[in-house]
């Protein structure tokens, strides 16, 4: 039985503008976050802080999504599991942070549901 999947998960940057702090001003900051894929893959060596982080691109194909905007993320992302065959990762520990200096804003998770049709939470 093959069921189908929607791998789409819609990101909303609710940030009207950078929050100055009177100590640490961010001036040079719009708003904008990236999106980070930080899930430890099974096939990675590198325990904690050696892992691989990598961006992941919102629905037009952007690295950042301003303030105050809405877009999709396709977590498709796939890897090759311990028997050589490609799978699809339904598990994903996202990094939100500042698109200038990669800041961490937001560390989730979001993980593809169990029951058809299989989606990731809105």
């Amino acid at each position: 039985m093959t069921t189908s999947a929607n791998y789409n998960c819609s990101v909303t940057n609710s940030l009207q503008s950078p929050q100055v702090l009177p100590t640490k001003p961010q001036p040079s900051w719009d708003g904008s976050i990236v999106a980070i894929n930080a899930f430890q893959q099974n096939n990675n060596p590198n325990p904690g802080y050696e892992q691989t982080l990598s961006y992941l691109p919102f629905a037009n194909g952007a690295t950042t999504l301003g303030a105050a905007s809405t877009s999709t993320l396709s977590l498709d992302v796939t890897s090759v599991n311990s028997k050589g065959q490609t799978i699809t990762n339904t598990l994903y520990n996202l990094i939100f942070a500042q698109s200038n200096n990669l800041f961490p804003i937001l560390n989730t998770s979001a993980m593809l549901g169990f029951v058809p049709p299989c989606s990731y939470p809105q």
